[in-house]
């Protein structure tokens, strides 16, 4: 699986460099096959890189991160994705807020899990008015 990722990378690396901008969905399959694998650093690099071409990440692009950062209980790298998430006024899905609560409840990180839980609450009740 690893191979036929790289083999993707360097499809899009020849694309970009013959001037095509790749469309979100085919950053999000390149990222969501980076995450299978574990190479979140190779995940955030691309996503980093498509957003100075100007290809912007969705809801899916940082679910699929924030998702695969709490499975591998690295909650640091999981908060400042979804931070980054809600700072650009995407806003994610149950499953990240469940994924990023419990992560942060399993690091013992209970103050900052409660935190979450109680902005989930306030959108919830936003997006409802």
């Amino acid at each position: 699986q690893l191979e036929r990722i790289k083999e993707a990378l360097e499809l899009l690396t020849d694309m970009v460099g013959r001037g095509y901008s790749p469309i979100v969905s085919t950053v999000n399959a390149l990222i969501s096959g980076l995450c299978r694998q574990g190479k979140v650093g190779y995940a955030v690099k691309l996503m980093e890189d498509m957003i100075a071409r100007g290809c912007l990440p969705d809801a899916g692009s940082y679910n699929l991160m924030v998702n695969t950062c709490c499975s591998k209980e690295d909650f640091q790298t999981a908060l400042v994705l979804f931070l980054q998430m809600l700072e650009k006024g995407i806003i994610p899905d149950y499953d990240s807020w469940n994924a990023l609560v419990l992560c942060l409840c399993h690091k013992t990180v209970w103050s900052e899990g409660r935190n979450m839980f109680n902005v989930k609450n306030q959108l919830d009740c936003i997006m409802k008015m």
